[in-house]
């Protein structure tokens, strides 16, 4: 290999199209290709609201370890038109490397870039049945820049394609091909190649967001899913319904979000663990049925992929807006648990919690993911089922089932629910308050007392929270000055930002939060202890969880907040910790340079590819595609 030619562990590749250009594809299938040669992934997508047309991207992360977060700037941005170039051109670094088909008009935002010209429209045209192969020109012209090899590109063309007959999969075959032998001869202007090795431990398979949370909900034991597709949770439905007869469950699609939760709590009254699966607009309409999950105490779980709002919107943008939503939706004081999880392997992990502190505590769980994470991709540890606990509700003893009472009061809150038919007995369950045994009452003293109960639920689940300390994860200087704290997929930025202002000699300690209400107050006053200050960075114009800490713990903290549909950056992030510690952030040239560097670890031969990764089962809980 030519000694100008760099190897590097972490690059940030981004495919810029139209929507039907088949740029997320293009985007998918490098992703996959380096993830089988033994590399850690991380994929991000936007997509235009038009169902055909409109800008769309999709941004690869490439590293020896699992990427934190989409990261700042680009090291290689391909583009497929002009209009998508100048949406883009800012984000590349300096010195990146700037892959383009001619009609792009490039200007002097990338002066210092390395640019490269190919026509890939042109050669799908002429050479490759039509301009819709277009995308896997640029997919093998990347590849021969890069030095992948084709082998890792062409069974991704076959599994997709299979189906469409052999002059499709020898279209995209050829494009491939075309565009790899196009870039040969241009190879040498790309300054580095991508490490590659084979995983090491643990079999790693790729999940996405809305993948792993269908797959957690099977492992935790779902057994009836009802819901009706909104952007952007649909695919949850759409895996689950595939998926889930083969362990037995059930899939319904409903005519709306009223009647999928509707049917959920039937389902859990009648003994089963039901959940749907929504968005903002849909959580809205599901309001008055969470109250009746409240008060007539049935576990349901609720799956609220977040994007911005109000009203309609922007479907198929980033926002954390649904957290005041999610806690106090509804009329009257309706007890509820809300998680929200920050990354790919937390959809997993935090889904079987989920399930686990509904059925426990008998009361709706609301889990807030959001547009970036229901879009993402990411390789991660094949679980170990194993070591999962799986909690099922409280049942009644023989004992119980004597004397009946459905809603009896107990030092928990919780009480054994009954599964009608099956134990030998039935029970009211309505919106109406009632006394122990489920019949209405509405006298001062019952209400007194049901009120405590449900609300006691909430101490049960703080109480697993704190045995389980899972639910909150510390990073960085434990005994900075500055404190942060996130929620959501807003962790990952912040660590990065965080390490590279460490870099800096600026500290900062983070808490980030997964259970968010109840709020796990003894864990957040240990953290805040002796900080100067403390910042609650999330992704809504208001500042809702710092709000909330405002309001429910009196914490005096600062908001920094963006609602623009996109994500934080870590370079926005560590700007702004530069502020808190007084920085002056417009002299941020030596900053930037620093996220921008040519990253020069070492010069050696790029390894040959590793292995290809197989199909197989998730033993015990589903099949999933391994890596």
């Amino acid at each position: 290999m030519d000694e100008l030619h760099h190897i590097v562990n972490d690059v940030i590749v981004r495919f810029a199209g139209d929507g039907g250009e088949g740029v997320i594809t293009t985007g998918e299938f490098f992703g996959l290709a380096l993830a089988r040669s033994g590399l850690d992934i991380f994929k991000v997508t936007s997509l235009p609201a038009e169902i055909k047309g409109g800008p769309a991207m999709i941004q690869v992360r490439v590293g020896e370890e699992p990427p934190k977060s989409q990261g700042s700037f680009l090291d290689i941005l391909v583009c497929f038109n002009n209009e998508v170039y100048h949406l883009n051109k800012a984000d590349l670094k300096p010195n990146g490397v700037l892959i383009y088909d001619p009609d792009c008009e490039i200007d002097e935002t990338n002066a210092d870039a390395t640019k490269i010209e190919i026509p890939l429209t042109e050669i799908a045209k002429k050479e490759a049945g039509g301009a819709l192969s277009k995308n896997m020109v640029a997919l093998g012209a990347i590849g021969g820049l890069l030095d992948i090899e084709a082998e890792l590109f062409e069974p991704l063309v076959h599994a997709r394609w299979g189906k469409k007959g052999e002059k499709v999969i020898g279209n995209n075959l050829a494009a491939l091909r075309l565009g790899r032998d196009f870039a040969q001869n241009l190879k040498h202007l790309v300054p580095f190649r991508i490490q590659r090795h084979p995983h090491k431990g643990a079999q790693v398979i790729q999940l996405g967001g809305n993948d792993a949370i269908a797959l957690g909900s099977i492992a935790s034991g779902l057994s009836v899913f009802a819901g009706y597709p909104i952007t952007p949770a649909s695919t949850i439905l759409e895996k689950l319904a595939v998926m889930l007869p083969s362990f037995g469950g059930k899939v319904m699609q409903v005519e709306d979000e009223i009647a999928a939760l509707g049917c959920v709590l039937g389902a859990s009254y009648a003994g089963y663990k039901a959940a749907t699966s929504t968005s903002g607009p849909g959580v809205s309409l599901m309001v008055e049925e969470i109250g009746l999950a409240s008060m007539a105490e049935i576990p349901c779980v609720i799956f609220d992929a977040q994007r911005g709002g109000p009203s309609t919107g922007l479907p198929t943008k980033e926002e954390q807006s649904d957290l005041n939503l999610a806690i106090y939706g509804g009329h009257g004081d309706s007890p509820r648990i809300v998680l929200a999880p920050a990354n790919v392997r937390d959809c997993f992990d935090l889904t079987i919690e989920a399930f686990n502190l509904s059925e426990m505590c008998q009361m709706p769980t609301l889990f807030l993911t959001d547009f970036y994470l229901a879009q993402a991709a990411a390789t991660t540890p094949e679980p170990d089922l194993s070591s999962y606990e799986i909690i099922n509700r409280l049942r009644p003893t023989a004992e119980d089932l004597k004397d009946y009472k459905r809603f009896k009061l107990t030092e928990s809150g919780v009480s054994p629910m009954a599964k009608p038919y099956d134990d030998a007995t039935f029970y009211i369950a309505t919106g109406l308050e009632h006394n122990e045994i489920g019949n209405p009452d509405i006298s001062p003293a019952a209400h007194r007392k049901m009120s405590d109960k449900r609300h006691q639920k909430l101490q049960t689940a703080i109480d697993y929270a704190e045995k389980k300390g899972t639910f909150a994860r510390q990073y960085g200087d434990p005994e900075a000055d500055i404190a942060v704290i996130t929620w959501g997929s807003t962790e990952g930025a912040m660590q990065e930002a965080i390490d590279l202002a460490a870099r800096q000699d600026l500290s900062v300690a983070q808490l980030h939060l997964l259970l968010l209400n109840p709020l796990p107050d003894q864990t957040i006053f240990e953290f805040i202890k002796n900080r100067k200050r403390i910042i609650v960075a999330e992704l809504n114009y208001t500042g809702q969880l710092a709000q909330r800490l405002r309001a429910a713990l009196n914490i005096q903290v600062e908001s920094f907040t963006k609602c623009t549909g996109q994500p934080f950056t870590p370079y926005e992030l560590l700007k702004q910790i530069m502020f808190y510690h007084g920085w002056d952030t417009g002299q941020s040239e030596p900053v930037l340079s620093q996220i921008a560097r040519v990253q020069k670890q070492r010069q050696a031969p790029v390894p040959a590819p590793g292995h290809e990764g197989q199909d197989a089962a998730m033993a015990g809980a589903v099949a999933v595609s391994r890596i």
